[in-house]
C-alpha cells in the first residue's frame, strides 16, 4: 500500500463527500482498489477513514459550535453518550471502506475473467 495514494484517494474522496455526498465519496477507493492486486479490503477501509476524519476534523475546525450542539442532541435520540458518536462514525467508514475495497478487486477479476 502505497502511503501517498492513499493520502491524496483520502482527500480526493473527502472533498467528494463535502461538494457531492457521501455516496459518490466510495467511487475513489472501489477505483483505487481496482489496480491492487492484494488486501484490497485494507487499502479501502484506509482510504475511507482517513477521508472521513478529515471531515469530522474540518467540521470541528470551520464550526466548532454548530458540531458540539449537534452531537449531544444526535445522541439525544439513540440514548448514547456523545463522545460514542464519532467513533460509530469511524467504525461505520471502516465497514464501508472494506466493502468498497473488496468491490473493487472483485470488478478486477470479474472483468480479467470477461476479456
Amino acid at each position: 500500500m502505497k502511503w501517498w495514494l492513499v493520502l491524496f484517494a483520502g482527500l480526493a474522496s473527502s472533498g467528494l463527500h463535502a461538494l457531492v455526498g457521501w455516496e459518490l465519496a466510495l467511487i475513489v477507493p472501489v477505483c483505487c482498489t481496482f489496480f491492487v492486486t492484494e488486501r484490497a479490503w485494507l487499502q479501502g477501509l484506509v482510504i475511507t477513514v482517513f477521508a472521513w476524519c478529515v471531515l469530522m476534523l474540518a467540521n470541528y475546525v470551520l464550526a466548532p459550535e454548530p458540531m458540539v450542539r449537534l452531537l449531544p442532541t444526535l445522541a439525544g435520540f439513540i440514548n448514547a453518550p456523545a463522545a460514542l458518536l464519532p467513533v460509530a462514525s469511524m467504525l461505520l467508514a471502516a465497514l464501508v471502506g472494506t466493502l468498497a475495497g473488496v468491490l473493487g478487486a472483485s470488478l478486477r477479476q470479474l472483468l480479467a475473467r470477461q476479456g
